[in-house]
């Protein structure tokens, strides 16, 4: 049986405040993926993401979109990034049925075999 979530956990929109320890949860996934080398070679530091997350805590959100941390007390253990794809998708509201509820975007055919 799984005990409820309690108030030691929680997410929240992510803050100004929080932009090292993105960068630092980035990082480490980063590092995890390719490696220490890769990240080196590509110039990639946790200073220089930290300062990419500092100006984007800065700027407004682009509508639609959403900068969520997950908090396990007053830690940073997670974030997410959420918005419409670069190719600029309709918002939610151009895209809902009668009821006004979101109609999920038709996937694109797979390439190749599965």
């Amino acid at each position: 049986m799984s005990s409820p979530v309690g108030p030691d956990r929680s997410v929240r929109p992510a803050q100004g405040g929080d932009a090292r320890a993105i960068a630092r949860l980035q990082g480490e996934a980063w590092r995890s993926l390719m490696g220490q080398d890769a990240l080196d070679a590509q110039g990639i530091t946790e200073e220089a993401l930290a300062a990419q997350w500092e100006a984007t805590l800065a700027s407004p959100r682009p509508a639609g979109t959403a900068l969520l941390v997950a908090l396990h007390g007053n830690t940073v253990v997670g974030f997410a990034l959420a918005g419409p794809d670069e190719a600029g998708a309709a918002p939610a509201a151009a895209r809902s049925d009668r009821d006004g509820a979101p109609r999920p975007r038709p996937l694109p055919p797979p390439k190749g075999k599965l």
